[in-house]
């Protein structure tokens, strides 16, 4: 699957992914250079959900305006890059319960992995954790090369504004090697 533009939008998943569903049994890797994911509404992953065995490559556009219980934008539970080539992707005014615009984490335990190298998470809300991002799997910020550095701003929840940080689901790695984490609210 490979997006280079259009909107994917309105869509509404009875279990996961509102917009996409993405496993890689189901036909490969996923690329995204360019588009819209938005007013989606699913139980995870109101935008996309990437399940254990998938990969999706966020090159560039938005994840907007999307709504579920967890991972509002984005609910990742295998391999999720976004950034890191000439785009600037955004995942910006999702609404979740846990991971407003992103739900980095393996139900049942595990250790999904979700490295920002570029972009913004920014403007979303969590009733409960994690505005930008509640992370419980291994997630990494880092700009390689030149690429523009990974923001995470302007994200609200009852618990951790920007990132939310939990063992409950697996070994919550987080790495920032560089980049921003700032004007969130908690």
């Amino acid at each position: 699957f490979v997006m280079n533009g259009g909107d994917i939008h309105n869509n509404v998943a009875v279990n996961n992914g509102g917009g996409i569903e993405q496993t890689t049994g189901y036909g490969g890797p996923m690329t995204i250079n360019g588009g819209s994911i938005q007013s989606n509404t699913a139980i995870g992953g109101g935008g996309i959900h990437n399940g254990a065995s998938g990969t999706v490559d966020f090159v560039g556009g938005t994840i907007d305006g999307n709504d579920a219980y967890r991972g509002g934008g984005v609910w990742n539970e295998g391999t999720f890059n976004m950034g890191g080539g000439a785009g600037t992707p955004v995942i910006s005014n999702n609404h979740a319960s846990f991971g407003g615009g992103v739900g980095n984490f393996l139900v049942g335990g595990g250790n999904p992995q979700f490295n920002m190298r570029s972009g913004v998470i920014e403007n979303n809300v969590a009733a409960n954790a994690g505005g930008g991002v509640y992370n419980g799997g291994t997630f990494i910020m880092s700009a390689p090369g030149s690429t523009a550095a990974p923001t995470i701003q302007g994200n609200s929840a009852h618990w951790g504004g920007g990132v939310y940080n939990s063992i409950v689901y697996g070994p919550a790695l987080f790495t920032m090697w560089n980049g921003n984490i700032l004007n969130n609210d908690a």
